[in-house]
């Protein structure tokens, strides 16, 4: 991948998944609080982790979850560091189950008899944390333009920085999207 194709990859994703209208906000933001708040956890423990590593992070996390979605590799270790690697992992707590085991039982309860190894059931509960991702990248870019260059992590810590435990728990919600 060139570092063209991975700027310009949430782009593709978004005219394949859509993206979150104003008033779709609302009914994701426990999904778009739980990205939020890890992504605080990993800045409080890595200031490094800045607004240019989410927006990278963010990337990242859309092209494993295309990946998984398409039963394809693609190689990204060119743009990978620590940081990035560390807000993906913090972005995928959030919401997939193959990361962040806490969430399987909630999802068995919600899908019954969900088999984690089955590409059937990503397809129906990646298209939502997608879309979020997608806004939560608008949201940074916007932030940045605003702010400066860690406008983004600022904006966090000004709006939920105060109600984000400082603990290493990462948040996690369920967004299934009506099929």
């Amino acid at each position: 991948m060139t570092s063209y194709q991975f700027e310009r990859f949430p782009s593709r994703v978004a005219k394949r998944f859509g993206t979150l209208s104003p008033s779709d906000v609302n009914a994701c933001y426990q999904l778009v609080l739980s990205m939020e708040g890890n992504i605080l956890r990993v800045n409080r423990r890595n200031p490094k982790a800045n607004s240019a590593r989410v927006l990278e992070a963010i990337t990242l996390t859309l092209i494993q979850l295309t990946d998984r979605l398409d039963q394809t590799a693609t190689d990204v270790s060119g743009f990978q560091n620590p940081e990035n690697l560390q807000l993906k992992n913090a972005l995928m707590s959030a919401f997939d189950p193959l990361t962040n085991n806490a969430m399987v039982p909630k999802l068995r309860e919600m899908i019954r008899d969900a088999d984690l190894r089955d590409p059937a059931l990503y397809r129906r509960i990646y298209p939502g944390p997608i879309r979020v991702l997608l806004y939560l990248k608008s949201t940074a870019e916007h932030c940045i333009r605003t702010h400066g260059s860690d406008g983004f992590i600022r904006y966090l810590y000004s709006f939920i920085g105060d109600k984000v435990p400082h603990d290493e728990v990462m948040n996690w919600a369920m967004l299934l999207l009506p099929s």
